[in-house]
């Protein structure tokens, strides 16, 4: 029998969406960057989307920093160590999938938790090309001074090769919770508002019986932390 838990804390569902804003503006400012300028300069308003795309990218490295982070002293849901990520669990996970069954994890399935970690990559290599990157023309990122003019071009490329990788895996992440919500009949989005979700009451390996809170002013001290580093860097 099924009933409503507490699965994710206020800083996991803030940090989430405000990934999804930050990557939502970041695609903006650097793909339609040009064109959001001259709508700005027709209304004689000032606008540098490369600079903003910069701000956006430097508030999302903070928001990557602090997940890092939380994932290892954060409550129960968010440590990555309470994940089902071993092989064995996401191979025992597929084939109850493929048998139909409907497995129970109130966090993350071991096929989601992969595909965190997946993202999570992504966005480091995003961040981390992106301060190194450098594009001749209207852009030198603040770390761009420490490798050669080649390899600061190398990353801009990269820069923007990882995006479009990074899109296709957003694009899957909907795709998967659009699928779960029509075969296992159990929508995911609410629980990232709310914080809970249908739990199923027998026994699994995912967390461990009694979820561990951590207090909102750990979360903001750990914020705090991972913005003064990447002030540290980008100033």
């Amino acid at each position: 029998m099924s009933q409503t838990e507490k699965i994710w804390d206020l800083p996991v569902r803030l940090f989430h969406w405000l990934l999804v804003l930050a990557i939502l503006l970041s695609f903006l400012t650097g793909k339609f960057g040009e064109d959001i300028a001259d709508w700005f300069l027709e209304k004689a308003i000032f606008f540098d989307a490369i600079v903003w795309h910069a701000r956006i990218g430097y508030f999302l490295m903070s928001l990557l920093l602090f997940r890092i982070a939380w994932g290892f002293v954060g409550s129960s849901s968010a440590r990555f160590q309470e994940w089902p990520a071993a092989p064995s669990q996401l191979w025992r996970y597929l084939k109850q999938i493929a048998a139909g069954e409907k497995p129970s994890y109130p966090g993350h399935n071991p096929l989601g938790s992969y595909a965190v970690f997946a993202m999570l990559l992504l966005l480091l290599i995003q961040v981390g090309t992106g301060l190194f990157s450098e594009d001749d023309i209207m852009f030198s990122a603040p770390l761009a001074s420490l490798v050669s003019s080649e390899t600061s071009e190398l990353m801009h490329e990269w820069h923007h090769l990882n995006f479009d990788l990074l899109l296709i895996m957003i694009g899957l992440h909907v795709a998967a919770v659009t699928v779960y919500h029509l075969w296992f009949k159990e929508s995911l989005v609410p629980a990232m508002f709310t914080g809970r979700k249908p739990v199923d009451k027998t026994p699994i390996d995912n967390l461990p019986s009694a979820l561990r809170w951590r207090p909102w002013w750990l979360a903001l001290l750990v914020y705090v932390v991972a913005l003064g580093i990447v002030l540290l860097i980008v100033l």
